[in-house]
């Protein structure tokens, strides 16, 4: 029978763009932050895009079974019209996007993930040096570091969520998000135009 059941949820359909939370408990690493929900929750892959004013509320805060405080943050965001595209094409600063179709009016706006409230304790408590550089989410996720990486527009971060029908989108991993360089993407210098001398002007003579 285990063997059977094994057999079906490697059978069970998962997109290119979801994934599968399998148990109830917090994983973090300095380069991802995991928060496996319920059994079998399939969930889907949103990105969002940052700029000035980024929203992040405080929700609350617990306690890890490795002692680490977890901060639940919730993340209001603008649903841009069109799908997020999976180099983050299809959104403007401030909004967030399925990867493969706009957020529709019946679906929440808000994003509810949990995070360590300080990544870097260990590194003061042993007189290691901090990152406190614009970028230091990349390496260091935490309630201190994503909101501040996020107040550039030219900066994302992708969750993995699904809908809890309580108004909110539940993330089950998140971690930030770089767009790949396209040839397309690339700045054109125009070319250079050439200068106009102006005509000298001449004293006419007496």
């Amino acid at each position: 029978m285990r063997n059977l059941l094994l057999t079906l949820i490697l059978l069970l359909p998962i997109s290119a763009n979801s994934a599968v939370a399998q148990e109830t408990r917090f994983i973090s690493s300095p380069t991802l932050i995991v928060m496996e929900a319920l059994p079998q929750q399939p969930t889907y892959q949103m990105l969002c895009r940052g700029g000035p004013g980024s929203f992040f509320k405080n929700i609350g805060s617990s306690r890890a079974s490795s002692g680490e405080t977890i901060v639940t943050y919730e993340l209001v965001f603008t649903p841009s019209p069109q799908a997020a595209g999976s180099n983050g094409q299809g959104i403007e600063p401030l909004q967030c996007s399925w990867i493969d179709r706009p957020v529709n009016n019946r679906e929440p706006y808000a994003i509810r993930f949990d995070t360590p409230s300080n990544a870097q304790l260990k590194q003061k408590l042993h007189g290691s040096a901090v990152d406190t550089s614009p970028t230091a989410a990349e390496r260091y996720p935490d309630a201190l570091t994503i909101p501040e990486y996020m107040k550039d527009k030219n900066r994302y971060w992708s969750f993995f969520v699904y809908n809890t029908g309580k108004g909110y989108l539940l993330a089950t991993y998140s971690k930030h998000f770089k767009p790949r360089i396209r040839k397309e993407d690339q700045i054109r210098i125009p070319p250079t135009k050439p200068v106009k001398v102006p005509d000298l002007i001449t004293t006419p003579k007496p």
